[in-house]
């Protein structure tokens, strides 16, 4: 929905490396047409195997102003739910509530709820209120018909405390969403030294948030599943495309392109030497970075 690290944060967290566009101005980002043209003949090859089709990218979705009209189009291509991923910044914004209703599943996130936690975990831009954004989520909830699940990223030493957990039940109940989903850093993140909760402090968490939601799991490790990709594309524009989605191991790629592991060495070896890629290492695994992208060399 936005150019690579287009975005109103610049967490601490994030597996895409730090923010290079920090902004709230809306814009237009993307040929609408092109998307439609491209989604249409994606959607047969996918054999109806689709949960939903999801608006994020590498930044923040909201940003772009053309969301209302891109929705409307796909659901002039297929009833398949649309869902959105967005950090929550532009929901104070009535204009972009607006827009959001035309969708089935709205993803926001609420890493803090006290404004020094906020700013030192999400790095706003300059004048955004985490308040504003929590009472922007409240106002969703009474105007959106749809489901609301709730991203909480926890970083441990940052907001992981029990005053911030407090005080964000005590958010989280007067948004009354749907779902909360719990999350570490699981990937290697913006910032070095950045470091994930142990799997017992995020149930101690999930346990603690059980009365805020009806649903309430702890997400994010890689998912196992194989999932089919286009086979007109070139390798290299493959795994560019996932790595500019997240970091991943060998095993994840492996798993998500189902090119085979001798091919996927190759190529990695070769897109490393080109400075497309690097790789991180995050919890003793070895993680391949998106870099850099000069689409005329990739043949």
């Amino acid at each position: 929905m936005v150019p690579y690290k287009t975005c109103s944060f610049n967490c601490v967290y994030c597996e895409l490396g730090e923010t290079t566009n920090h902004t709230i101005q809306r814009q237009s980002f993307l040929d609408i047409d092109l998307v439609c043209r491209e989604l249409k003949e994606r959607l047969p090859q996918l054999q109806g195997k689709v949960d939903y089709i999801t608006l994020a990218g590498s930044g923040e979705p909201t940003l772009n102003v053309d969301l209302k009209d891109l929705v409307a189009e796909i659901k002039n291509l297929t009833s398949i739910p649309i869902a959105i991923l967005t950090n929550s910044s532009l929901l104070p914004d009535p204009e972009v509530r607006k827009e959001l209703q035309q969708l089935d599943l709205i993803v926001p996130s609420l890493d803090a709820v006290t404004q020094k936690i906020f700013e030192q975990i999400n790095h706003p831009v300059e004048g955004i209120k985490v308040q504003e954004i929590v009472q922007g989520l409240i106002d969703l909830r009474k105007e959106f018909q749809g489901q609301i699940w709730l991203e909480v990223l926890f970083c441990a030493g940052i907001n992981d405390s029990m005053s911030e957990l407090n005080r964000l039940h005590e958010a989280i109940k007067a948004i009354r969403p749907d779902r909360i989903q719990i999350n570490t850093v699981f990937r290697p993140p913006a910032i070095e030294g950045i470091l994930p909760c142990a799997p017992e402090k995020l149930q101690q968490i999930a346990t603690m948030l059980s009365s805020a939601a009806e649903v309430v799991e702890v997400v994010g490790q890689p998912r196992s599943d194989k999932v089919a990709v286009s086979q007109s594309r070139s390798f290299k524009k493959r795994i560019l495309e996932l790595l500019k989605r997240r970091p991943c191991t060998l095993s994840d790629m492996v798993r998500a392109t189902g090119i085979s592991h001798i091919e996927l060495v190759k190529t990695l070896d070769n897109l490393t030497q080109a400075g497309f890629i690097q790789i991180r290492s995050h919890e003793g695994q070895a993680y391949y970075q998106f870099r850099s992208e000069e689409p005329e060399k990739l043949t």
